[in-house]
């Protein structure tokens, strides 16, 4: 284990953190959800079946004072 990290909340409890990464200008985390089921967009019924799954890019606040490029 690293003795110069400290843990950072995501605020996100609804979230499992599956990876992280500390690149030169920011942090990148991947994330699945913790629940089983989820409503289907389509017919709004509650469901465990999961039809697609996409890799989704989102940013969120800044933890340095370092400029984003996003």
């Amino acid at each position: 284990m690293q003795d110069d990290c400290i843990e950072v909340s995501l605020g996100l409890p609804q979230l499992k953190i599956m990876w992280q990464e500390e690149l030169e200008d920011r942090f990148e985390v991947k994330v699945i959800y913790r629940q089983d089921e989820a409503i289907c967009p389509g017919c709004g019924l509650s469901t465990t079946k999961e039809h697609d799954r996409r890799e989704q890019r989102k940013q969120d606040r800044r933890l340095t004072g370092t400029p984003s490029n996003s």
